[in-house]
């Protein structure tokens, strides 16, 4: 075999060889392989089924990280709760013991001429004037 013939058969197998750009669908597939992750001995897609792993492996993480922020909400919210009902029993206290205030100097001041049974009245308003001191549910 001389020089010409061994480029002859060399131009032969580059014209068929799919590493050849000039080669179309061969060289686009070849090249594809490479990007996709090709195919392994077994003809499996490796890197299909790393990706389906990572992504399943995602959503398990989300899950988890989803149900720990449920809980720190619920945690949240409970002492959310808490101070607001601190907060409106102390300020139903001020108010109760204000209005009690007011209607002990009313009655101190003008409660001479008053009866027993209109001082009880008076008394009575007062006391259905209240607010509950007792925590919202």
């Amino acid at each position: 075999m001389n020089e010409d013939d061994w480029n002859i058969e060399n131009m032969k197998n580059w014209t068929n060889n799919p590493t050849n750009p000039a080669n179309g669908k061969a060289y686009n597939d070849m090249m594809r392989k490479r990007v996709n992750g090709g195919m392994g001995a077994t003809g499996m897609d490796y890197a299909g089924a790393a990706i389906g792993g990572v992504q399943a492996l995602s959503g398990v993480a989300n899950a988890y990280l989803g149900f720990q922020n449920y809980g720190l909400a619920k945690e949240k919210f409970a002492a959310e709760k808490a101070t607001t009902n601190a907060d409106y029993m102390a300020q139903a206290m001020g108010y109760n013991t204000g209005l009690q205030n007011s209607t002990n100097v009313g009655l101190a001041l003008g409660g001479g001429s008053m009866t027993p049974e209109q001082v009880q009245a008076a008394r009575d308003y007062t006391n259905s004037r209240k607010l509950s001191e007792k925590a919202i549910v």
